[in-house]
């Protein structure tokens, strides 16, 4: 029993990271929304790039792509541990970080270049 409740504990902490990135998103979309808006009203305004409303909704699909994936691992792992055979997964852990790292790198050069 205990191994169902720590795949389901482990579930929820991918929702909540993918709730976080689609929350994130969100804010990268709006700040860029914003700052054209700015740029419109203010001469002395740098006008957005408009790249950041396209990574905010990368982010977005990613949040909900991510919370798919990890029903698709919760299910599989739930009947691996009632196989009997249930071996740990990182390919998609390793996924995640990758992402994770990659939307860093360019959510960081967009603010340099703000």
């Amino acid at each position: 029993m205990s191994d169902y409740l720590a795949n389901e504990r482990t579930f929820l902490a991918w929702v909540r990271t993918s709730l976080a990135l689609v929350g994130l998103g969100f804010a990268v979309a709006k700040f860029d929304v914003w700052l054209r808006r700015l740029g419109a009203e203010a001469a002395k305004a740098a006008p957005s790039d408009g790249w950041g409303t396209p990574v905010g909704l990368f982010m977005i699909t990613s949040g909900a792509v991510l919370a798919a994936l990890a029903a698709v691992q919760f299910h599989l792992t739930n009947r691996s541990i009632a196989r009997g055979d249930a071996k740990p997964n990182t390919a998609l852990a390793l996924a995640v970080l990758a992402l994770i790292v990659g939307l860093s790198a360019v959510t960081f050069v967009y603010v340099l270049r703000r």
